[in-house]
């Protein structure tokens, strides 16, 4: 008998839907198929129904920080799918959450306990806006960033790309975190990452880079978790 993980997988081979990520095809989308059919945080996210297999970073960071709080107001950045905001709703450890969308304005299903703005780009400066709006005097207790740009292989470009990302989540921290608030982003590994970090120690009384061991080995991507947000 067909699990329900082998069910949802054969479906991928046929609509390759906002769950798992979307690729065109070709050589490279057999190969990206062929990756997360043999992925067992893949397999592991359809069973516990994450949206996507991102989840587990972000479990694996808060397991490490405890940062999550019950009540906590977070804000998170290029949220598409929704891995992020599932984790924190679902285990109940916010009392309200703002969700902005990824760059490329993808719309995110809704979520119970979860502010969904779909279609919104964080580093528009309106859509920032809207989000100061949104959270009043109460401010933000953690701002967090998923957010990445599309590959393209060029590893100087995509570096600065998604440095450019990261500098838009940090200055909407800027704007909505309270004192003593979190922030935590993801960076591909590169010269700027280290210029980043050190910026953040202005403002941060403790920063933390993170190799997780929820990333693929391939990859190049870390976190940055700092914590103790001060204005001055």
């Amino acid at each position: 008998m067909k699990t329900l993980v082998h069910w949802r997988l054969e479906l991928l081979k046929h609509l390759r839907g906002p769950l798992l990520g979307t690729r065109a095809k070709g050589t490279s989308s057999n190969k990206w198929l062929h990756r997360q059919q043999k992925d067992p945080l893949v397999k592991r996210a359809v069973v516990e129904q994450y949206r996507c297999r991102s989840a587990y970073k972000l479990i694996e960071l808060d397991d490490k920080f405890r940062f999550l709080n019950k009540g906590a107001v977070v804000v998170d950045c290029g949220a598409s799918p929704g891995a992020w905001s599932q984790v924190g709703a679902w285990s109940q450890v916010a009392a309200q959450r703002v969700t902005t969308t990824s760059t490329n304005t993808q719309e995110i299903a809704d979520l119970p306990g979860v502010l969904v703005m779909g279609g919104s780009d964080v580093t528009d400066p309106l859509v920032q806006e809207r989000v100061r709006e949104l959270l009043g005097r109460r401010g933000a207790d953690v701002v967090m960033s998923d957010m990445a740009p599309n590959a393209s292989g060029i590893r100087e470009m995509d570096h600065q790309k998604i440095m450019q990302l990261a500098e838009s989540a940090l200055a909407l921290s800027h704007s909505v975190l309270k004192e003593g608030g979190v922030f935590l982003c993801k960076l591909w590994q590169g010269p700027l990452a280290n210029v980043f970090r050190s910026r953040l120690k202005a403002n941060f009384s403790f920063t933390k880079e993170c190799r997780l061991q929820s990333t693929r080995q391939s990859s190049s991507e870390l976190f940055i978790y700092a914590e103790q947000y001060h204005s001055t």
